[in-house]
């Protein structure tokens, strides 16, 4: 998919939020919503038409983890929602690029914990804003993060560039 197929969404007001999907899906565009607050996740995942839902790992950067869990903006709730109402979560590669060497571990740690979850629910993963990447190394990427074959495969054959 191209970015013209995609409005990318960064509010913090729920309705404000609903009212820009909604004007989105009737022009024929989809809609890609950066991930907020816990609450406000799982409100655009139940209420809304939505079709991407993306930034759960930064949005608790300032989030202290707890001592057998980080804090990484997914829950197995959520996951099941997400599951329930066909959405599909977004890891964005332009993330990545932009961390230092302690911020980028504490967020592959992250990641790999909602990998793990989107996994064992059996949520939709997608890439976004790879750019030129090299397709085996993504696949390696997220193989080396514990993502399942056949979800690595959906990811990079449906990678998209929202910039």
């Amino acid at each position: 998919m191209a970015k013209e197929d995609y409005i990318v969404i960064d509010e913090d007001n729920f309705e404000k939020v609903r009212k820009q999907i909604d004007k989105a899906h009737s022009s024929g565009k989809k809609t890609a919503v950066i991930a907020k607050a816990d609450e406000f996740n799982r409100k655009i995942i139940e209420k809304t038409k939505a079709d991407i839902i993306f930034g759960f790992e930064s949005e608790n950067k300032n989030k202290k983890d707890r001592l057998k869990q980080r804090e990484s903006g997914i829950n197995q709730v959520l996951c099941k929602l997400m599951k329930e109402n066909d959405k599909t979560a977004g890891i964005n590669f332009n993330e990545i690029a932009k961390l230092k060497e302690k911020q980028l571990s504490s967020y592959i740690g992250k990641l790999k914990q909602n990998i793990f979850l989107f996994s064992k629910y059996k949520t939709k993963v997608i890439l976004l804003n790879t750019n030129k990447k090299n397709k085996h190394d993504l696949m390696a990427f997220l193989l080396s993060l514990g993502m399942p074959a056949y979800m690595v495969k959906f990811a990079i054959d449906n990678r998209i560039n929202l910039e």
